[in-house]
């Protein structure tokens, strides 16, 4: 680079809020380029919520009002996945249940819970 570029940082809700109930803490910050610095980063706080969700996203989005500076990409995607720690999985006990008309008057499908705990409430 022969002169600075600026370029701004922020980040903006999608699913994940920086809002109550709160999944990360919103960041903005202002980026400047030059010969010897060509890489910012910027820290996003992930929060360790109470409460079990699916996941959830936002976006990193960059910006400038230099018409010299192109963008590519302007946006970045950040995926928050739950805490493997905190979760279950329950499946049927069987993968193929196999009756007869006439003879079975029912069939009893079973759900099982194989592994994992809860100890927050899911939405």
């Amino acid at each position: 680079l022969e002169r600075e570029a600026v370029v701004d940082f922020e980040t903006i809700d999608d699913t994940a809020t920086s809002l109550a109930p709160v999944d990360y803490t919103a960041a903005s910050a202002s980026f400047t380029y030059d010969a010897a610095n060509n890489r910012r980063c910027i820290d996003v706080f992930i929060e360790n919520d109470d409460i079990l969700e699916a996941q959830e996203r936002f976006l990193g989005s960059l910006t400038t009002t230099d018409t010299a500076v192109i963008l590519n990409p302007p946006e970045t995607e950040v995926l928050i996945n739950e805490d493997p720690n905190d979760s279950v999985t329950i499946g049927f006990e069987q993968t193929l249940y196999n009756v007869t008309e006439g003879a079975d008057p029912f069939v009893e499908l079973c759900a099982v819970l194989t592994e994992g705990t809860l100890e927050r409430d899911a939405i």
